[in-house]
């Protein structure tokens, strides 16, 4: 699959066990590793991510926030793994009951709308997070549904669950548009 194909890069981890990814309009290739493989993965996919996210772009006006894509993961709360961690991003962070007491997590970068999900995972001691990076330039639409970002991406579409109404709203702004449940995509339909 050609790098300006790939339409978003998916991350999962519950507990040891990992699994990425990759969407592009040919289909997608999904690879299972470990925690213990997750520097030499975590490399590629920061290198996959910056071939695929093209040139910057402006972060929403009035909405910039900096350093929030510095850091690690701590227990309860995702870390933002920006391509760089000294750009500036919009972000709106959603504790939800629909998760499990879990939270959502969804940031617009100059290059990357990423959208993170952590709550329970199969075992109850476990925490299942998905990290979902969309490179922005790829995006060809958005609309928003029931607190779920519908985007069409390198001709892929994708079901973005953002964990409720407050992500939806904040999120639908930074692509524009007024903050209610309709078709957003200039489609009229």
């Amino acid at each position: 699959m050609p790098v300006a194909d790939v339409a978003a890069i998916e991350v999962q981890a519950d507990g040891p066990e990992r699994r990425v990814t990759v969407t592009g309009s040919a289909g997608h290739l999904a690879v299972r590793y470990t925690s213990r493989d997750e520097p030499l993965v975590t490399g590629l996919i920061g290198r996959l991510r910056q071939r695929a996210a093209g040139d910057p772009m402006p972060v929403p006006p009035g909405q910039q926030r900096t350093g929030i894509l510095a850091g690690g993961w701590r227990p309860g709360r995702p870390a933002l793994c920006g391509l760089d961690a000294a750009d500036a991003a919009a972000a709106v962070m959603v504790r939800s009951r629909r998760l499990g007491r879990g939270l959502c997590l969804a940031a617009m970068t100059p290059r990357e709308f990423i959208a993170v999900r952590a709550g329970r995972g199969i075992w109850w001691w476990r925490c299942h997070v998905t990290t979902l990076y969309i490179p922005r330039r790829r995006i060809d639409a958005a609309s928003l549904s029931s607190g779920s970002l519908l985007l069409r991406s390198s001709g892929v579409n994708l079901n973005v669950r953002l964990g409720g109404r407050k992500a939806g709203a904040a999120v639908s702004r930074w692509f524009g548009h007024p903050s209610s449940d309709h078709d957003h995509s200039g489609t009229g339909g």
